[in-house]
């Protein structure tokens, strides 16, 4: 299995874009404004895969193996979005 890396430090040059980007997306996260139809159907329509090990059998398997848990037990988030 790769290994995740967690950041835990960033660069001067990405310390100063934090503001700049919290701004762009509270203004989204903010934005009444009505969402491209199109382009929201054509997401929709659409099926996702998550390519994981091929030992993974269930979907909770899945989701902590892609966060780097050998043991999903492990993975317990207080909160998923």
């Amino acid at each position: 299995m790769t290994q995740m890396t967690m950041i835990t430090k960033t660069t001067s040059e990405q310390g100063k874009q934090i503001p700049e980007f919290r701004q762009i997306w509270t203004t989204i996260a903010l934005s009444t404004k009505s969402a491209n139809r199109q382009q929201k159907d054509a997401s929709i329509d659409c099926e996702y895969f998550l390519h994981v090990h091929p030992h993974i059998r269930t979907a909770h398997q899945g989701v902590a193996w892609t966060f780097g848990y050998d043991n999903p037990a492990d993975y317990q988030p207080d909160k998923e979005t």
